[in-house]
This record gives C-alpha cells, sequence and structure tokens, in this order.
C-alpha cells in the first residue's frame, strides 16, 4: 500500500469527536509557527470518509492560518477499532521517547551561534521543558560564574505563571540557551 499525499479544504475535513488529545491556544500557536517556519511538513493523517485520524492540532493551526488547503494522507483499510486506537497511539507513542541531553546541548548550541530562534523549537516553557526532560533538578541554582559577574540576582527556577521563555530568560542573563539548560547536567548525574 503506497501513501499519497492528497491536498484537502480544511473545511472538508472531519475532526474526530472523541479525540482525548486537546491543544490549547498556546500549543496551536507554537504549531502555527512551526509550519510557518519550516512548511507543512507533517500530513494530516485521515480516513476514506476524510475524517481525521492524526492532526488536530495541525488542522487547528492551518484554520488560524488562513491555510485553505492542507496536506493529508488517507489511511484505507482500517477498521473503526483501529482507528480509535491509532487516535491515542498517534499521540503517545512519541511522548515516550526520551532526549540525549549531550547531544541535544550540542544542537541548542549551535542553533543559538547560528541566531536561530530557538521560541520554534517549542521548548519555551521551563517548567515543562524541565519536567519533561528530566531536568527539573538542574534548574535550582543560577551558574556561579554568571552569578559571579552580577548578572543573575535570582534563582533560574521560574515558575509556570511567570510565563517567560527559556530564549527570552537566557537573553536577559547573558547565557546562551543550551547554557542555561545543561549548566548543571553534568555534575547532577555523577559525571
Amino acid at each position: 500500500m503506497g501513501l499519497n499525499i492528497e491536498y484537502k479544504k480544511t473545511s472538508n475535513l472531519t475532526p474526530y469527536v472523541n479525540n482525548s488529545r486537546t491543544h490549547d491556544e498556546r500549543q496551536v500557536d507554537q504549531i502555527c509557527n512551526s509550519i510557518t517556519e519550516f512548511g507543512f511538513t507533517n500530513p494530516i493523517l485521515i480516513d476514506e470518509d476524510d475524517g481525521i485520524i492524526a492532526g488536530h492540532g495541525r488542522l487547528q493551526a492551518a484554520e488560524k492560518l488562513g491555510l485553505d488547503e492542507v496536506p493529508t494522507i488517507r489511511l484505507e483499510g482500517l477498521t473503526d477499532v483501529q482507528k480509535r486506537a491509532y487516535v491515542i497511539a498517534d499521540n503517545q507513542i512519541g511522548l515516550n521517547s526520551s532526549w540525549d541531553y549531550d547531544t541535544l546541548k550540542l544542537e541548542l548550541d549551535a542553533l543559538t551561534e547560528l541566531e536561530f530562534d530557538l521560541d520554534i523549537l517549542a521548548l519555551d516553557d521551563l517548567n515543562t521543558f524541565a519536567s519533561d526532560t528530566g531536568l527539573d533538578d538542574f534548574f535550582e541554582e543560577p551558574p556561579k560564574d554568571k552569578v559571579d559577574d552580577g548578572l543573575i540576582d535570582l534563582k533560574v527556577k521560574v515558575s509556570a505563571s511567570d510565563h517567560a521563555t527559556l530564549s527570552e530568560y537566557a537573553k536577559k542573563n547573558g547565557l546562551t540557551y543550551a547554557e542555561m539548560l545543561f549548566n548543571y547536567v553534568g555534575q547532577d548525574n555523577g559525571n
């Protein structure tokens, strides 16, 4: 079975009524930023009746961006049970992965040096990113060299209510994005 991309009108796509994955406005904005920067690189998966199996957030972003058509891939031959299960599996499987912190640090450093807007990566909520990546303990103390320089007079820990982005915080405090994220990874994980 070959997969073909079909461009479909957003108005003709039907979201799955029991989709349990939600997309708040902030996340839809992140998807919009990604589509704007990289293009619509991840087609919406649909069934034979143009019902959405995966890509509800991408549809919301497309509508917010005013896109009349989006790329889709039609998954044919799935039973109703398989469709329902895949709606959940598609959202959960990616969440079960983890980060290679050393490689991620290298990539964030490189992107910072190339002046790429790291907010597009959607790692901008410090508490969520720290919790999701297991780095929540690494944000308790500011980098000692920056404290000595008098650049930081508060802890790096930022509450979710601050809605500060990592890149804004890093710039404000004279840090690279990756420097702020990974300053204590080596000493706190036993290396």
